[in-house]
Order: C-alpha cells, then structure tokens, then sequence
C-alpha cells in the first residue's frame, strides 16, 4: 500500500508511534487493533485517509492453519472481528463514509484458507451492519479469490454492485 501511497503515506505512518519491537520491526498498532492517517494526498489510492489495521497472525508466522485447529480458528476470528470493529469505530469518528477492506485470510491453498475467507466475509457484514458506512468495498487479492467471495456472498443472499 506504501508504494501506491506514495511518499506522503509513508512518511504519515513512520510519524505514527511506536509500541512496541516485533521480529517485523516496531508496530504502530497491537493485533486486533487500528489506527488512522490522514487526510492527505496519498497519489494513486486516491483516498484522504488510510485506516492501518493489524490482523492475526499464526503463532508459526506461516498464516496456515489445520482445518481442525479450532484454538488457532477461534483465535483469527476475535482477532479480526476486533480489527475490523476498530476500524469501522475509526472510520465513524473520522466521518469515512466508503472504506476498503483487504480480505484477511489464511494462505491461499492452506487447509484453512476457504473457511477463513467465508468467516472474514461474515465479519465484514456483520460489522458493517452497525456502522454509518454508506458503502464497504471488499478488495480480493487475486481474480479467482474475487469469484469465491462472489458466490460467497450470493450464497449468504447479498447484494453485489459493480
């Protein structure tokens, strides 16, 4: 997201404070949690804030989970049940009417990876309802991971806009 943020984006979040040292190097904010930059000009995103949320991350650093790992499960959805309220809390307060949401999820072709995706779906929704968002986008990292959340989402009833 640096790179599409351009300088300014980067150098809001390196002004960010430090909390803490991780083996990914110092953290502006702790797992579950988010913070918010901005308004600025932040080149190609074409956005004036950036909401930095922090989801889980497996104990191994690998994102791959056993299907039948239910601690590590039950671990990922708190976790990103509390980012994505944290995030919708600071997009309220913020008055952010449209957010982008990467689709958090395990590794693509891990056990867990089909699971996560429908259950991080489910949070987005479920979060969303209770928001003052006017419009949630949902961002894929990939066209085939946009075509299962696709029929996810019309299996679960929704609505899709193009």
């Amino acid at each position: 997201m640096s790179e599409f943020g351009g300088i300014n984006l980067d150098q809001d979040i390196k002004s960010l404070p430090g909390i803490a040292e991780t083996p990914w190097g110092i953290v502006k904010c702790g797992t579950g949690n988010a913070v918010i930059v901005g308004p600025g000009n932040y080149d190609d995103l074409r956005v004036h804030c950036v909401i930095l949320a922090v989801g889980p991350i497996s104990p191994t650093r690998d994102e791959v989970f056993e299907e039948n790992d239910e601690d590590s499960l039950h671990y990922t959805t708190v976790m990103m049940r509390s980012c994505i309220r944290s995030s919708f809390i600071l997009a309220k307060h913020s008055q952010v009417q449209s957010i982008a949401f990467p689709t958090l999820t395990t590794k693509i072709g891990s056990p867990s990876y089909e699971s996560t995706l429908l259950t991080n779906l489910k949070l987005l929704v479920d979060e969303a309802k209770f928001s003052d968002l006017n419009t949630l986008h949902i961002v894929a990292s990939s066209e085939e991971e946009s075509r299962r959340i696709v029929e996810m989402a019309l299996t679960m009833g929704l609505a899709m806009s193009e």
